[in-house]
Order: structure tokens, then C-alpha cells, then sequence
């Protein structure tokens, strides 16, 4: 039992840095679509694995029972930041309104305030072992509680159908990245197949390690590097339709709320921003270095075709070609910029 111990424990610690790694790369960029939901999932996450690794080293009954009750924070909260992101994620923001929010995190208050109040309904029983050791040799549960599947069942319920919207919407965008299919894949299957193996096990006797706080952190990392290293979270179905990284001219995207969603490092030159902060950016604060772009889209978006843009680094000129953009599982339509450089 000491080495599968050791090795979980040293699992632990590895996706508690990886966690921190990728959540040091969130908070950087929070405002983006799907940022919060992010930070959401992958904060229950580090505490999760953080209690948990707190659990397997304790020697104390007391502190042990205490770090289980704390891995709720992160068993209630990791899948409602998972279907957040997914929904973000799929252009379904506008679904997240005050009466989802509340349906979510009361779940998630209830079931924790239940793990301190009335614990039977989690565990049946909770009784020291009186042998010595850490963990789950000092400390056993009796079988799981109504409340405990009540919540499973709601947990279950909102991941997949997250996961369902999620590969809808991946699939049906006919210029997703190789890297996006992947990240999300891994992000999708990793917790399901990871929480059902660990119920499966501990009910059979098995395995008394939890490994649905490491497979949680797999899928928030996968989602960070497909977030920022594919694209994931910038591209929305509706950039993803058009697949703005492929193209070498200036291209930028908005979408009918006036937001600028997506755009390619040239047309950050041109529109002199910065291409990783101007994403979910107003335009008028987008199109602030070019005020004939600014006037021509405030009468009407189409009425910027032809117009001339020049970039103010390297003096070239470009026309600007507009293009109605639409996408299925998108909230908005868009208009689709695209400058050709001027021969």
C-alpha cells in the first residue's frame, strides 16, 4: 500500500503545480470569454487536490475527517465552472443569467453545508479505524449518503450535457484546429471516465484513492493550453467558422454586440492593440487608432468595404473587404474584416 500511497501523492503534487501554472495564466487574462468560469474550475480544483494530498499525509483522525469534508469546495464547484466554460464556450453566454447562477451554486452550498451539518447524509458512517497510518487507514466511511448521489446525479447531469454543447459545437465548426479537437477531448473525457472508474473501484473495494481531483486537473490544463496555445477559449464558433490564425492577411472579427472577438497579430499592428488583450474589447476602443474605420462601421458595418487603412509601423495600405459571418451554436452573427494589401 506504500508505494500506490507514495505514487498518488507525488501525482498530487504535480497537478497542484500545474494547476497554479495554469491559473497564474488565467488571472492574466480573466476578461476573456470563458476567463472566469476558468478560474472558477480551476480554484476548486487546486483546493481540491490540495485538501486531498492533506488527507493522505495526515496522521490526525480529526484533520483527515476535516480534509475530506473541505474536497466538497472543490466536488461541488469544479463541475458548475466546467459547464460555465462550456457554455461560454459554445456562444451560450447569454443562458448564464441570474436564475442558472442561482440553481448552480445553491446546489453547490447545499451539498457543502450538508457535509458539516448533517454528514449521514454524505456518509452513512464515519468511524476512526484505530490503526495507525494516515488517511484512509485511519479513518473510514461508511457507504454514501442520499445527499451524496443526489448531488453526483446533478454533477453528472450538468457535465454532460456541458460536454454534449462542447463537441456540438467543436465538431460543427469546420475549421477547428487539430490542437482544439484534442484539448477538448482530453478535457471532456478525463473527469467522466475518471470519476466513474474511481465509483466503480471504491464500491467494489478496489481502490480507496480518489482520482477525480487529478483527472479534473488534466482537463482544466488541457483547457488552458487549448485556450492560449490553440486558440481555444478566443476562438467561439464564430471565429472558429472563419479561422482568422490561418490567414496571413490583417483579419479581425466583431460580432453583432459590437465586440471585437477575435483577430490575427497583423491586424493587431494595424489597429494598433495588442492582440492578446483586445479580445472582448468594445470597438470603439478596438478602432480608436482608426477613426475613418470607427466612422464608416458606426453608419454601418458593411459601409467600411473600400475603405483604405494604412498600418502606422510599416506604411502599407489596405482595403477592407467585409464579409457577413454566421455559425451554428453561436449567440451572434458578425462581420468579418478582412485587408487586403493594397497593390
Amino acid at each position: 500500500m506504500l508505494i500506490p500511497t507514495l505514487a498518488y501523492q507525488a501525482t498530487l503534487v504535480v497537478a497542484i503545480l500545474a494547476t497554479m501554472g495554469a491559473l497564474y495564466v488565467v488571472l492574466d487574462r480573466a476578461s476573456r470569454p470563458g476567463g472566469r468560469p476558468l478560474l472558477l474550475l480551476l480554484g476548486g480544483s487546486l483546493v481540491w487536490l490540495v485538501v486531498t494530498f492533506v488527507y493522505t499525509v495526515s496522521f490526525s483522525f480529526e484533520v483527515a475527517l476535516i480534509a475530506s469534508k473541505l474536497t466538497y469546495i472543490g466536488i461541488a464547484f469544479v463541475p458548475i465552472g466546467w459547464f460555465l466554460f462550456a457554455l461560454e464556450y459554445t456562444g451560450r453566454d447569454h443562458w448564464i443569467r441570474t436564475p442558472l447562477l442561482a440553481v448552480l451554486f445553491l446546489e453547490g452550498l447545499v451539498v457543502n453545508a450538508l457535509v458539516w451539518v448533517r454528514t449521514d447524509l454524505i456518509w452513512t458512517s464515519v468511524e476512526r479505524t484505530g490503526a495507525t497510518g494516515t488517511g484512509s487507514e485511519i479513518i473510514e466511511f461508511g457507504a454514501w449518503g442520499v445527499g451524496f448521489f443526489a448531488h453526483a446525479a446533478f454533477a453528472y447531469l450538468i457535465l454532460f450535457v456541458g460536454a454534449a454543447l462542447v463537441l456540438k459545437g467543436l465538431f460543427g465548426a469546420s475549421t477547428a484546429h487539430r490542437g482544439q479537437v484534442v484539448s477538448m477531448l482530453v478535457a471532456v473525457v478525463f473527469p467522466t471516465v475518471g470519476n466513474a472508474a474511481y465509483l466503480a473501484l471504491s464500491a467494489a473495494g478496489i481502490l480507496a484513492l480518489d482520482l477525480t481531483p487529478i483527472m479534473f486537473a488534466v482537463s482544466a490544463v488541457a483547457i488552458v493550453v487549448g485556450a492560449y496555445r490553440y486558440s481555444l477559449v478566443d476562438d467561439s464558433p464564430l471565429a472558429a467558422e472563419v479561422g482568422l490564425g490561418e490567414r496571413e492577411d490583417p483579419a479581425f472579427l466583431v460580432d453583432d454586440t459590437d465586440t471585437l472577438v477575435a483577430l490575427n497579430v497583423p491586424a493587431a499592428a494595424v489597429l494598433g492593440v495588442d492582440a492578446d488583450q483586445a479580445p472582448g474589447s468594445d470597438v470603439e476602443d478596438a478602432f480608436e487608432e482608426q477613426s475613418s474605420l470607427q466612422d464608416r462601421y458606426d453608419r454601418n458595418p458593411e459601409a467600411a468595404e473600400g475603405l483604405v487603412l494604412d498600418d502606422p509601423l510599416t506604411g502599407t495600405d489596405y482595403v477592407v473587404n467585409v464579409e457577413r459571418v454566421d455559425a451554428p451554436g453561436a449567440a451572434h452573427g458578425g462581420t468579418l474584416f478582412v485587408l487586403d494589401p493594397q497593390q
